[in-house]
């Protein structure tokens, strides 16, 4: 009796359980190279396809960020604008005070005004502008202050101090610095900033050398209310937490302190509204190079595919949605709407 034995191998090869003994190895070879192939072929067709559709993904979030940037700054362009409008209004109604031609009453409504004006500023550009005529991005506007016993001169101090920071009322926990003995302002710096992070209070060193903190001006009502600092007898008594001074810097604007009570105080007010013009023009200066290297972004970001895209599945969802009959009809759309938010389809029509 002759008996026939099978590899394995030749099992797993037929799709039946069978295998013809007449078959070259070549051609059985071959056959597995090719559905190899075939399915090498299909990963990397799916694989280019996830690129492309993460890049194409990218491209749209980038171009929406930039967007946003660009319509921020439009938004701050807009305000100053505005605001330098209520400055030139107020420094003509205060000189027509001081040369007798016009009457203080006209100057106070003036300057009501524009405080009114400066206190619609967070709103008015989303958060973008600070008092001291910052910009940064949307809800960034901060407040900044200094802290009086931390300050450059008591950098250097003989005796090293352990400092503890309390903000009443947020839930947070303390935060500690140890300042060493006869530190830099850099030092005294660095050793603030790590401690106070927890607390979300920044503290840097200002071009002149100061010490200087600061918060988001949403944040900045709690802060103010709610700060306590303990020390060890150096900088600070030790005992109790006790509410630090805090002093707004130099470069912060505020119209609510302007006066035009008298000739006094109107030369005062006069002088705060030039140099706060010259001001608002270096912030607009600022803004517009922001807007324009937006805007330069944009026309750099490949949309073309996007866009082209865009079309494609507008139009084929305005054509199938209008021929729809029946529940069959209604679930043949899922597969051209799936995944895609109405936002982003909102963006790549605007593209085109």
């Amino acid at each position: 009796m002759e008996i026939n034995i099978r590899s394995s191998a030749d099992s797993a090869l037929t799709g039946t359980g069978a295998v013809r003994h007449d078959t070259p190895r070549a051609a059985v070879s071959g056959r597995i190279r090719s559905r190899d192939a075939t399915s090498h072929d299909m990963t990397s067709d799916a694989r280019v396809t996830i690129r492309v559709a993460a890049e194409r993904r990218d491209r749209i979030t980038t171009h929406r960020q930039i967007n946003e940037q660009a319509s921020g700054m439009q938004q701050v362009l807009d305000y100053l604008a505005g605001f330098s409008s209520h400055l030139n209004a107020l420094k003509q109604a205060i000189g027509s005070s001081l040369v007798g031609g016009g009457s203080e009453d006209a100057a106070r409504t003036q300057l009501a005004r524009t405080v009114s004006a400066w206190h619609r500023r967070a709103g008015a550009t989303g958060g973008r502008l600070s008092d001291a005529l910052d910009i940064g991005g949307e809800g960034k506007a901060r407040r900044a202050f200094t802290v009086e016993g931390l300050n450059a001169q008591d950098a250097r101090r003989a005796a090293g101090e352990v400092i503890t920071f309390h903000l009443a009322g947020t839930g947070a926990s303390p935060a500690t610095a140890y300042l060493a003995p006869d530190l830099s302002t850099r030092q005294m710096v660095y050793q603030l900033k790590v401690a106070l992070v927890t607390l979300r209070v920044a503290c840097d060193e200002d071009p002149h050398g100061r010490i200087r903190f600061s918060v988001e001006e949403s944040r900045w009502p709690s802060v103010m209310s709610g700060l306590r600092v303990k020390g060890g007898g150096v900088r600070f008594p030790d005992g109790e937490p006790l509410r630090p001074t805090l002093t707004d810097v130099p470069e912060r604007i505020d119209p609510a302190g302007w006066r035009v009570d008298d000739p006094l105080t109107l030369r005062a007010t006069l002088r705060a509204v030039v140099q706060t013009q010259e001001r608002v023009e270096q912030a607009t200066t600022r803004a517009e190079q922001m807007l324009r290297a937006a805007r330069r972004t944009l026309e750099l970001i490949p949309a073309v595919a996007d866009a082209d895209w865009a079309r494609a599945v507008s139009g084929q969802m305005a054509t199938r949605i209008g021929s729809v009959r029946d529940y069959e009809d209604a679930m043949a759309l899922a597969p051209a709407t799936a995944g895609v938010e109405r936002t982003r389809v909102h963006t790549l029509l605007a593209l085109r």
